[in-house]
């Protein structure tokens, strides 16, 4: 079985204002395009034997918001809406009656944690 695990974030935080460019495009790269591009790598020889599982860890961050992760979350969201219309599209387009689709998904949304990654974050409300 080949299994894909989709496991990368970084979340660089502050007011949506103060990020560079650079700060927000390398996040969306490695928090949202990185699922792209290794999901396609490996998606063909798993539709050619119709077999095999897609691991993604998104976030709490794709329903929950909180002021300076703006970016992080918008990512996140990305991550989410991917993979929900993947899991849609696969099921429509691989499945032949009689044959269904053998590709599963599962989708990991941890919650916050508390690591140098959130450091300057608060989450207590205004």
């Amino acid at each position: 079985m080949t299994v894909i695990i989709n496991n990368a974030g970084i979340a660089p935080n502050g007011p949506f204002m103060s990020q560079i460019p650079e700060q927000i495009e390398k996040m969306f790269q490695i928090n949202l395009f990185a699922h792209f591009w290794i999901i396609r790598e490996f998606l063909p020889s798993m539709l050619a034997r119709n077999h095999g599982h897609i691991v993604t860890t998104a976030s709490m961050a794709s329903f929950l918001s909180s002021r300076d992760i703006t970016t992080y979350s918008a990512s996140k969201h990305g991550v989410h809406g991917f993979i929900e219309s993947l899991k849609q599209e696969i099921s429509y387009y691989e499945t032949t009656p009689g044959n269904p689709s053998n590709i599963h998904f599962t989708t990991v949304y941890p919650f916050f944690v508390r690591t140098r990654m959130l450091d300057g974050i608060t989450f207590a409300p205004k």
